[in-house]
């Protein structure tokens, strides 16, 4: 699992580092949307397959099912991707100068881009990894039915990403990079801490819980027009560096959010209805929004990297 998470790092880094060269800059949100949509619908696919899977045989076989198609993609991605003299931005590949980006002046803006990333990567974790464990304990549902209604969350963030990109592209030429950024994660952000709460208190209703952990993740989903499209801004010839430095933050995050979300359930009043992992997950979120409101428009008059 440990080689899995290893190799698995350098996919989301390299995408976005692909977007940044070959994608146009009206398109950034959308196409960003639809590759973040695919990897909802793959948390979707694992979740229902698996259930399917396990019908007929044993749990490696979810292993080998999946594993076998990332090898079909690769012939596929060798066959059909994209060459590097389709490049439409001027981009290129440059060395990171870790001073530009981490200890100068200016670098406000890309700790608080690691912040949301923490903020969001705490929350997804914890549904991913909690969300089954809870839907048996606080609804007593059975194990064939868990992982459906597991997946209807990431459901709603597929539809409301790619919504989200299109209406932010429309909107950057109107109201700036900046402004359109800033709503958007802050929006996301806030949406989400509140969904989180809501889901605490909800109750032993199904329809009502999973009402409100869809709208958190719905709210989540957003942040495709903020936090994730945001490094194309900040940095362009960097992008792929500066978003991997946003998903290590965010995989820090993780490895703290499930052992801790972990404990605190064990030590609830009530494991099978606790409410404290949420609170705690909505203040990050609440703390990484507001963060964000204050900084993230100064970052559009950035010329970053600077030009020499």
């Amino acid at each position: 699992r440990a080689l899995m998470g290893l190799f698995e790092g350098l996919c989301f880094p390299s995408v976005h580092a692909i977007i940044g060269v070959h994608i146009p800059g009206r398109w950034l949100s959308l196409v960003t949307a639809i590759a973040t949509a695919a990897s909802y619908v793959g948390t979707i696919v694992g979740y229902w397959g698996s259930d399917v899977v396990l019908q007929f045989a044993k749990w490696p076989w979810c292993f080998y099912i999946f594993g076998g198609l990332g090898f079909v993609w690769i012939a596929v991605w060798r066959t059909f991707g994209v060459r590097d003299d389709a490049a439409v931005n001027g981009s290129m590949f440059v060395v990171p100068n870790f001073r530009d980006l981490f200890f100068s002046s200016r670098s406000a803006p890309v700790y608080v881009y690691c912040a949301n990333f923490f903020a969001y990567s705490y929350a997804f974790y914890m549904v991913v990894s909690w969300m089954p464990e809870q839907l048996q304990a606080r609804y007593d549902l059975p194990l064939g039915i868990v992982g459906i209604v597991s997946g209807l969350p990431s459901a709603s963030q597929v539809i409301v990403s790619c919504l989200a990109g299109y209406v932010a592209d429309r909107s950057v030429p109107h109201y700036g990079v900046a402004r359109v950024r800033s709503f958007a994660q802050t929006l996301s952000m806030l949406g989400m801490g509140t969904g989180m709460v809501l889901f605490a208190v909800a109750g032993r209703e199904l329809w009502l819980g999973m009402t409100w952990m869809c709208l958190a993740l719905a709210f989540a989903s957003i942040s495709v027009a903020g936090v994730s499209v945001f490094h194309f801004h900040l940095a362009p010839s960097r992008a792929g560096f500066l978003f991997g430095c946003g998903n290590t933050v965010g995989t820090v995050a993780g490895m703290v959010s499930v052992p801790l979300t972990g404990f605190l359930v064990e030590r609830a009043a009530d494991p099978t209805n606790p409410w404290v992992p949420y609170l705690l997950c909505a203040v990050i979120c609440y703390v990484a929004g507001l963060l964000w409101l204050c900084f993230a428009r100064r970052a559009e008059s950035l010329e970053w990297p600077p030009k020499k």
